[in-house]
């Protein structure tokens, strides 16, 4: 801290960090006096990613468990080594993992769950959203991962539209949208749904409302259900 109170005009100094809580005063007082910078993975790559630390884990997933994993922490890769490190614990000498092992364990909101929020968001449902979100709450979910897996959900959606007129093979589309093969269907019928306009809005407007969770001093469940009722207006 005392550094970047004053730095050294001819040096670069950079700080590379993961999750941060950035409603803890060292942190607010740290981004006071210097530059943030996102380097965040293509929506392609996150699967390539998740992939690549599926293989070198030493667990065996099946194609269901593999494509449920991809699902889940496609836009939470800094959270999978901790994950799979509690997975392996559960499966204890037993190196093989399925779907249901997957559902178990893995402590990141069902990918099915947010995919029926973002499709009563999508439909200007408010009250079934914010059943949707409430159903999500008393299961256990945090905050922080719903809106990152919606804003994710959003991205993809645009992605298929933005594609679309390539006229690709499903296959091909899905790997560029990030979505394993096994769940794009239901991406492309959402997506055929929903206007691009609208679509870059929701996006523009979760990422501010995920700024405003990391203000403090706000409830995070009244910040997102503000948020759900203005998206569904």
């Amino acid at each position: 801290m005392r550094y970047a109170e004053k730095p050294s005009p001819d040096v670069v100094l950079v700080v590379a960090a993961g999750k941060v809580d950035g409603r803890r005063k060292g942190w607010k007082e740290f981004a006071l006096k210097t530059t943030e910078m996102k380097f965040d993975p293509k929506e392609n790559e996150r699967v390539r990613i998740v992939n690549q630390k599926l293989a070198s884990s030493g667990i065996k997933f099946d194609a269901a468990a593999a494509a449920l994993m991809a699902e889940r922490f496609g836009d939470r890769i800094a959270f999978l080594d901790t994950e799979l490190e509690k997975l392996k614990t559960y499966l204890g000498r037993n190196e093989a993992a399925g779907a249901a092992d997957v559902e178990t364990c893995i402590s990141v909101p069902s990918a099915d769950n947010v995919f029926d929020l973002v499709e009563a968001v999508s439909d200007k449902r408010t009250a079934d959203s914010l059943v949707q979100l409430k159903s999500l709450r008393e299961n256990g979910e945090r905050v922080e991962p719903i809106l990152a897996m919606m804003a994710r959900q959003f991205r993809i959606l645009l992605l298929i539209k933005t594609l679309k007129p390539l006229n690709l093979p499903t296959y091909e589309l899905a790997g560029k949208c990030g979505v394993h093969p096994h769940y794009f269907p239901k991406y492309a019928e959402q997506a055929s749904k929903s206007d691009s306009e609208t679509l870059k809005r929701n996006i523009v407007s979760l990422s501010r409302a995920n700024l405003r969770l990391h203000g403090g001093g706000a409830d995070e469940w009244h910040i997102l259900e503000l948020e759900i009722i203005s998206l569904t207006r």
